[in-house]
């Protein structure tokens, strides 16, 4: 079925919804659309599974090690300034 066949008879059913469940229909189809945004941003990302597969083990646990850090630093100056703690 062609695209643009698919985007007519959605577009007919939606002539035929009443006026009152108008709104329902904007949010599922809003929903709809946020939730295939978001799964053509993960496959996206997907590219980079196993990029780092062939550092040697030293190398990728130093690498592991240092971002636990800066994410343990960048999280408790960001509780920090959350709480007014100083």
């Amino acid at each position: 079925m062609e695209r643009t066949s698919e985007r007519e008879k959605v577009l007919d059913e939606v002539r035929h919804i009443p006026d009152a469940k108008l709104g329902d229909l904007l949010k599922i189809l809003r929903d709809f659309r946020r939730n295939t945004m978001h799964e053509e941003d993960s496959a996206s990302v997907m590219h980079f599974a196993g990029c780092w597969s062939d550092l040697p083990a030293e190398v990728f646990d130093t690498l592991q090690t240092e971002t636990a850090e800066r994410r343990k630093r960048a999280f408790s100056r960001r509780r920090a300034i959350e709480t007014g703690a100083d």
